[in-house]
Protein backbone atom coordinates (compact mmCIF):
# COMPACT_ATOMS: atom_id res chain seq x y z
CA UNK A 1 0.00 0.00 0.00
CA UNK A 2 0.85 3.74 -0.13
CA UNK A 3 1.31 3.85 3.79
CA UNK A 4 4.33 1.32 3.50
CA UNK A 5 7.48 2.58 3.52
CA UNK A 6 9.54 2.81 0.95
CA UNK A 7 12.22 -0.35 0.03
CA UNK A 8 15.41 -0.49 0.22
CA UNK A 9 17.26 -0.88 -3.14
CA UNK A 10 19.77 -3.95 -2.84
CA UNK A 11 23.06 -3.94 -2.99
CA UNK A 12 23.13 -2.95 -6.93
CA UNK A 13 20.74 -0.34 -6.77
CA UNK A 14 22.23 1.45 -3.87
CA UNK A 15 25.37 1.44 -5.99
CA UNK A 16 23.95 3.02 -9.06
CA UNK A 17 21.74 5.47 -6.73
CA UNK A 18 25.09 6.92 -5.32
CA UNK A 19 26.76 7.23 -8.49
CA UNK A 20 23.38 8.92 -9.43
CA UNK A 21 23.27 11.08 -6.17
CA UNK A 22 27.20 11.98 -7.02
CA UNK A 23 26.55 12.88 -10.69
CA UNK A 24 23.27 15.29 -9.91
CA UNK A 25 25.91 17.13 -7.03
CA UNK A 26 28.73 17.54 -9.38
CA UNK A 27 26.71 18.99 -12.32
CA UNK A 28 26.58 22.21 -11.48
CA UNK A 29 28.78 24.39 -10.16
CA UNK A 30 26.20 27.10 -8.74
CA UNK A 31 23.57 24.96 -6.93
CA UNK A 32 23.74 21.51 -5.34
CA UNK A 33 19.99 19.77 -5.41
CA UNK A 34 18.33 18.78 -2.41
CA UNK A 35 18.09 14.49 -2.76
CA UNK A 36 14.62 13.50 -2.32
CA UNK A 37 14.46 9.66 -1.60
CA UNK A 38 15.99 6.49 -2.33
CA UNK A 39 18.96 4.43 -0.63
CA UNK A 40 18.74 5.61 3.08
CA UNK A 41 22.23 4.98 3.23
CA UNK A 42 23.83 6.84 0.70
CA UNK A 43 21.87 9.40 1.77
CA UNK A 44 23.31 9.38 5.35
CA UNK A 45 26.55 8.65 4.08
CA UNK A 46 26.03 11.88 1.90
CA UNK A 47 24.56 14.02 4.44
CA UNK A 48 27.23 13.17 7.22
CA UNK A 49 30.33 13.07 5.27
CA UNK A 50 29.61 16.28 2.59
CA UNK A 51 26.92 17.93 4.46
CA UNK A 52 24.11 16.82 1.52
CA UNK A 53 20.70 18.32 1.94
CA UNK A 54 18.74 15.18 1.96
CA UNK A 55 15.25 14.12 2.80
CA UNK A 56 13.00 11.47 2.60
CA UNK A 57 9.11 12.09 1.56
CA UNK A 58 6.00 10.27 3.59
CA UNK A 59 3.67 9.05 1.72
CA UNK A 60 1.02 11.89 2.22
CA UNK A 61 -2.06 9.35 2.67
CA UNK A 62 -2.86 10.54 5.60
CA UNK A 63 -5.69 12.62 5.33
CA UNK A 64 -7.11 10.89 2.24
CA UNK A 65 -10.42 9.82 2.08
CA UNK A 66 -10.84 6.06 2.10
CA UNK A 67 -12.32 3.99 -0.17
CA UNK A 68 -14.91 1.76 1.18
CA UNK A 69 -16.07 0.44 -2.48
CA UNK A 70 -15.46 1.34 -5.97
CA UNK A 71 -18.66 3.15 -5.68
CA UNK A 72 -17.58 5.51 -2.93
CA UNK A 73 -13.77 6.10 -5.00
CA UNK A 74 -15.97 7.24 -7.92
CA UNK A 75 -17.38 9.74 -5.48
CA UNK A 76 -14.42 11.27 -3.80
CA UNK A 77 -12.69 13.87 -5.64
CA UNK A 78 -10.69 13.32 -8.27
CA UNK A 79 -7.29 13.48 -6.39
CA UNK A 80 -8.49 11.57 -3.59
CA UNK A 81 -10.09 8.67 -5.65
CA UNK A 82 -8.38 4.66 -5.15
CA UNK A 83 -5.41 6.07 -2.91
CA UNK A 84 -6.80 5.20 0.21
CA UNK A 85 -8.14 1.63 0.36
CA UNK A 86 -8.30 -0.73 3.06
CA UNK A 87 -7.64 -4.80 2.50
CA UNK A 88 -11.22 -5.52 1.11
CA UNK A 89 -11.21 -3.07 -1.57
CA UNK A 90 -7.13 -2.63 -2.39
CA UNK A 91 -7.10 -5.64 -5.35
CA UNK A 92 -10.34 -3.69 -6.74
CA UNK A 93 -8.52 0.06 -6.52
CA UNK A 94 -5.17 -1.58 -8.08
CA UNK A 95 -6.74 -2.67 -11.58
CA UNK A 96 -4.89 -1.13 -14.39
CA UNK A 97 -8.13 0.70 -14.88
CA UNK A 98 -7.90 2.76 -12.24
CA UNK A 99 -4.68 3.22 -11.85
CA UNK A 100 -3.51 3.92 -15.60
CA UNK A 101 -4.27 5.65 -18.13
CA UNK A 102 -2.46 3.82 -20.97
CA UNK A 103 -3.61 5.47 -24.70
CA UNK A 104 -0.80 7.30 -25.70
CA UNK A 105 -1.77 8.14 -29.72
CA UNK A 106 -5.10 9.89 -30.33
CA UNK A 107 -6.57 9.35 -34.01
CA UNK A 108 -6.03 12.49 -36.52
CA UNK A 109 -6.67 12.96 -40.07
CA UNK A 110 -3.69 14.61 -41.23
CA UNK A 111 -1.22 11.42 -40.13
CA UNK A 112 -1.41 7.79 -39.96
CA UNK A 113 1.67 6.40 -38.19
CA UNK A 114 3.31 3.45 -40.24
CA UNK A 115 4.06 1.61 -36.69
CA UNK A 116 0.98 0.74 -35.24
CA UNK A 117 0.50 2.39 -31.73
CA UNK A 118 0.18 0.36 -28.66
CA UNK A 119 -3.51 1.01 -27.00
CA UNK A 120 -2.73 0.40 -24.16
CA UNK A 121 0.80 1.06 -23.24
CA UNK A 122 1.92 -1.96 -21.30
CA UNK A 123 2.37 -1.51 -17.77
CA UNK A 124 5.53 -2.87 -15.51
CA UNK A 125 4.49 -4.88 -12.78
CA UNK A 126 6.35 -2.65 -10.33
CA UNK A 127 5.11 0.57 -12.20
CA UNK A 128 3.18 3.28 -9.64
CA UNK A 129 -0.18 4.60 -11.19
CA UNK A 130 -1.35 8.29 -11.97
CA UNK A 131 -2.50 8.53 -8.80
CA UNK A 132 -0.12 7.35 -6.69
CA UNK A 133 2.58 9.41 -8.49
CA UNK A 134 -0.12 12.86 -8.02
CA UNK A 135 -0.18 12.05 -4.85
CA UNK A 136 3.59 11.84 -4.34
CA UNK A 137 3.86 15.38 -6.29
CA UNK A 138 1.65 17.18 -4.06
CA UNK A 139 3.57 15.62 -1.08
CA UNK A 140 6.73 17.24 -2.53
CA UNK A 141 5.20 20.44 -3.64
CA UNK A 142 3.92 21.28 -0.05
CA UNK A 143 7.38 20.38 1.09
CA UNK A 144 8.94 22.92 -1.25
CA UNK A 145 6.02 25.56 -0.35
CA UNK A 146 6.73 25.08 3.33
CA UNK A 147 10.27 25.60 2.40
CA UNK A 148 9.69 28.96 0.62
CA UNK A 149 7.51 30.13 3.52
CA UNK A 150 9.94 29.98 5.51
CA UNK A 151 12.95 31.53 3.24
CA UNK A 152 10.14 34.64 3.51
CA UNK A 153 9.53 34.73 6.83
CA UNK A 154 13.22 34.62 7.68
CA UNK A 155 13.65 37.63 4.72
CA UNK A 156 11.01 39.31 6.53
CA UNK A 157 12.42 38.89 10.24
CA UNK A 158 15.89 40.10 9.23
CA UNK A 159 15.20 42.83 7.07
CA UNK A 160 12.43 44.25 9.99
CA UNK A 161 15.47 43.75 12.59
CA UNK A 162 18.13 44.74 10.94
CA UNK A 163 16.67 46.54 7.90
CA UNK A 164 17.55 46.69 4.03
CA UNK A 165 19.63 45.03 2.02
CA UNK A 166 19.35 41.04 3.56
CA UNK A 167 23.00 40.33 4.67
CA UNK A 168 24.90 38.31 2.37
CA UNK A 169 24.97 35.34 4.41
CA UNK A 170 21.30 35.03 4.55
CA UNK A 171 20.90 34.38 0.79
CA UNK A 172 23.73 33.88 -0.86
CA UNK A 173 24.72 29.58 -0.94
CA UNK A 174 28.33 29.94 -2.83
CA UNK A 175 29.53 28.53 0.20
CA UNK A 176 27.43 26.32 1.42
CA UNK A 177 27.53 25.01 -2.58
CA UNK A 178 31.47 24.93 -2.87
CA UNK A 179 31.66 23.02 0.87
CA UNK A 180 29.64 20.16 -0.66
CA UNK A 181 30.97 19.91 -4.48
CA UNK A 182 34.46 19.63 -2.51
CA UNK A 183 33.34 17.05 -0.04
CA UNK A 184 31.91 14.93 -2.56
CA UNK A 185 34.96 15.20 -4.67
CA UNK A 186 36.93 13.84 -1.62
CA UNK A 187 34.54 11.25 -0.33
CA UNK A 188 36.53 8.12 0.75
CA UNK A 189 35.73 4.14 -0.17
CA UNK A 190 35.69 3.71 3.62
CA UNK A 191 33.07 7.06 4.39
CA UNK A 192 30.55 6.58 1.77
CA UNK A 193 31.30 2.76 -0.46
CA UNK A 194 28.43 2.53 -2.35
CA UNK A 195 29.38 4.02 -5.66
CA UNK A 196 33.12 2.63 -5.58
CA UNK A 197 31.78 -1.01 -5.76
CA UNK A 198 30.86 -0.63 -9.21
CA UNK A 199 33.89 -1.10 -10.47
CA UNK A 200 33.38 -4.77 -9.67
CA UNK A 201 30.02 -5.11 -10.28
CA UNK A 202 29.58 -3.43 -13.37
CA UNK A 203 33.62 -2.64 -14.41
CA UNK A 204 32.98 1.17 -14.40
CA UNK A 205 36.19 2.88 -13.04
CA UNK A 206 35.79 4.77 -9.86
CA UNK A 207 37.12 8.38 -11.03
CA UNK A 208 33.12 8.49 -11.64
CA UNK A 209 32.61 8.88 -8.08
CA UNK A 210 34.10 12.18 -7.93
CA UNK A 211 33.85 13.69 -11.86
CA UNK A 212 31.26 14.60 -13.36
CA UNK A 213 30.20 13.51 -16.61
CA UNK A 214 29.06 15.74 -19.76
CA UNK A 215 26.90 14.49 -22.40
CA UNK A 216 24.13 15.11 -24.81
CA UNK A 217 21.21 13.14 -26.17
CA UNK A 218 18.84 12.92 -28.91
CA UNK A 219 15.88 13.79 -27.32
CA UNK A 220 13.03 15.98 -29.64
CA UNK A 221 11.38 17.98 -29.68
CA UNK A 222 14.04 20.58 -28.78
CA UNK A 223 15.52 24.25 -29.85
CA UNK A 224 18.07 24.42 -32.01
CA UNK A 225 18.42 20.59 -32.02
CA UNK A 226 21.52 20.80 -34.05
CA UNK A 227 23.49 22.55 -31.65
CA UNK A 228 22.35 21.54 -28.50
CA UNK A 229 21.12 17.56 -29.04
CA UNK A 230 24.19 14.59 -29.55
CA UNK A 231 24.51 16.23 -33.40
CA UNK A 232 25.91 19.14 -32.18
CA UNK A 233 29.18 17.15 -31.39
CA UNK A 234 29.48 15.74 -34.60
CA UNK A 235 31.79 17.75 -37.27
CA UNK A 236 30.56 18.39 -40.73
CA UNK A 237 31.93 15.27 -42.47
CA UNK A 238 29.68 13.51 -39.47
CA UNK A 239 26.49 15.09 -40.15
CA UNK A 240 23.93 13.55 -42.34
CA UNK A 241 22.83 15.51 -45.53
CA UNK A 242 19.59 15.29 -45.19
CA UNK A 243 18.73 14.75 -41.41
CA UNK A 244 14.87 13.30 -40.40
CA UNK A 245 12.80 15.94 -39.36
CA UNK A 246 9.16 15.93 -37.36
CA UNK A 247 6.51 13.15 -38.63
CA UNK A 248 3.80 15.65 -38.84
CA UNK A 249 3.72 19.01 -37.83
CA UNK A 250 1.20 20.96 -35.57
CA UNK A 251 -0.14 20.68 -32.32
CA UNK A 252 -1.52 17.23 -30.60
CA UNK A 253 -5.40 16.46 -30.40
CA UNK A 254 -5.66 16.56 -26.73
CA UNK A 255 -6.10 13.19 -25.04
CA UNK A 256 -9.11 12.89 -22.80
CA UNK A 257 -7.60 10.80 -20.27
CA UNK A 258 -5.40 13.65 -19.39
CA UNK A 259 -7.88 16.08 -19.22
CA UNK A 260 -9.04 17.74 -15.75
CA UNK A 261 -12.93 17.35 -14.86
CA UNK A 262 -14.19 21.16 -13.93
CA UNK A 263 -13.87 22.04 -10.36
CA UNK A 264 -10.84 19.68 -9.49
Amino acid sequence: GLDAPPAEPDDLGAALFDLFARQALLAGETTAPFLWGGSFEVLRNLHEHADVDVGQLGSGIAGVPVTTSLKVGGSLPLAAQYLNCPAGTRAACDDESLQFDGTCWIERSDFVPETPQLDPMPVAPSALGWRAHQLRGYTLAYNVLNAVYDALDRFSVVTITEGFPLPDEDWHVGPHVTNILDKVRSLSESDAPHCFTLKEKMGLPQRLCKSALRGRTEYTPRADPASTSIRGALDDSQRPDDPPGPLYKGDDIENPLAIVPDCE
